[in-house]
């Protein structure tokens, strides 16, 4: 019995996030009003003055070692001091695999100039995994992604009001396409990995498949063993 203005993916975020229920009647009450994503992105951009002082969307990004050859630069914003809706990219070998959040761009730049990292693999247009492409391309990494992931990447596409607070606006930036089923090179160890289309998440989605080591990088291909929401251009079944 939603209101008939409320978007889906909106709706349903709303179901899942820990919402007292009057909360939760007033929010799936309210109208989509543009004027209010236009607020977010400039209150939340960068990380302005306010917010820092405040405690409130503050980026941060640390490093995990997940094995021998892989790394992970996981990516948050602190509300509060408390973490919400973590994000990871991956280095392995010369590359870096998905680009994470846009305020945390600067870090992960720094990271993949020290690691000799020289291209980036983004699995799909998403500001929480292309977010961090442009500070890439600006420090000299090419950014390479499936034909339509690489078309989306160089336009600044709309994003609700909390797209905004949790993961920040992507900038545009020049992206070459790869087709599905080529056979990339990540580095100089000899390493390649296979691009796969996988759609489900979105229509643009791609993995990357190292199958020398059984490494499987899905992007959001793979969310969670049981999801507690989906967006509204979600197909899941068009992975089956």
């Amino acid at each position: 019995l939603t209101p008939p203005w409320v978007r889906t993916d909106e709706r349903t975020l709303a179901m899942a996030l820990p919402l007292a229920p009057r909360v939760r009647r007033w929010w799936l009450s309210q109208p989509t009003v543009p004027v209010l994503d236009r607020w977010a992105r400039a209150l939340f951009a960068g990380g302005n003055a306010f917010t820092r002082r405040a405690r409130f969307a503050v980026n941060h990004a640390e490093v995990d070692t997940l094995m021998p050859g892989v790394e992970a630069v996981e990516m948050t914003r602190l509300f509060w001091g408390r973490r919400w809706m973590m994000v990871r990219s991956f280095i392995v070998d010369g590359a870096v695999v998905d680009a994470g959040l846009v305020g945390s761009g600067d870090r992960l730049a720094e990271l993949c100039r020290e690691r000799g990292v020289t291209q980036a693999f983004i699995t799909h247009h998403h500001e929480d995994h292309s977010g961090g492409a442009r500070h890439l391309h600006d420090a000299g990494v090419k950014v390479r992604a499936g034909r339509e992931t690489s078309n989306l990447m160089r336009e600044t596409l709309p994003l609700r009001w909390y797209q905004h607070a949790m993961w920040g606006q992507a900038r545009p930036v020049p992206c070459e396409a790869v087709a599905t089923d080529e056979v990339v090179a990540l580095g100089d160890r000899g390493l390649e990995g296979r691009v796969l289309h996988a759609p489900g998440h979105c229509a643009d989605q791609m993995v990357l498949h190292i199958p020398d080591r059984g490494w499987l990088f899905s992007g959001d291909a793979f969310l969670h063993e049981r999801p507690r929401f989906f967006r509204a251009d979600e197909d899941f079944c068009a992975q089956l």
